[in-house]
């Protein structure tokens, strides 16, 4: 995020050093409509979720766009979930010309998908680019109808407004 120099502490996973190092770790990408200044206490949050019977150590990777995510699941294997939040953008706010390149070359339908169900869009892309990971989705459209739909056929669980967190994280961990 910033220009500056990282220290140890800060690019290691929040787990070492807290008893829970012995876990295997895996990280978790939230892909959100939010602000940017919301972030932090996003993965906060969901840091707070865990429990010492957790059989994983997971940490949240969070970004705002589609473009972010289909980057991050090209070069980030230690991603093994995937939560989306409806209503985030397909752009990302960084200018990266070699990322919307990217982006072209694996996914040339989503360049003109921009105005479209970017939620299914997403987890088409997930499933063709990681078939393993497990994608959620938490939104406030008519679950019944999105769940029973072939388009959604890629999402593992639809949560209709998620007001308690604990019950996404049970579902990652399961």
């Amino acid at each position: 995020e910033d220009n500056g120099e990282a220290h140890a502490p800060d690019v290691l996973p929040p787990s070492i050093g807290r008893g829970q190092a012995r876990k295997p770790y895996c990280e978790v990408l939230v892909v959100t409509p939010g602000e940017r200044s919301t972030w932090g206490a996003m993965r906060d949050g969901m840091r707070k979720l865990r429990r010492e019977t957790d059989e994983f150590v997971i940490e949240p990777v969070v970004v705002g766009s589609f473009e972010e995510a289909v980057l991050a699941l090209l070069v980030n294997y230690n991603i093994q979930a995937v939560v989306m939040f409806d209503g985030f953008g397909y752009a990302s706010q960084n200018s990266l010309p070699d990322l919307r390149e990217l982006v072209g070359a694996y996914l040339p339908q989503a360049a003109t998908a921009r105005d479209g169900d970017l939620a299914m869009l997403l987890s088409r892309a997930a499933h063709a680019i990681r078939p393993e990971l497990d994608i959620y989705l938490a939104t406030d459209r008519d679950v019944g109808r999105l769940a029973g739909a072939d388009e959604a056929s890629g999402v593992r669980r639809v949560f209709y407004a998620l007001e308690e967190m604990l019950e996404l994280h049970l579902a990652i961990l399961e």
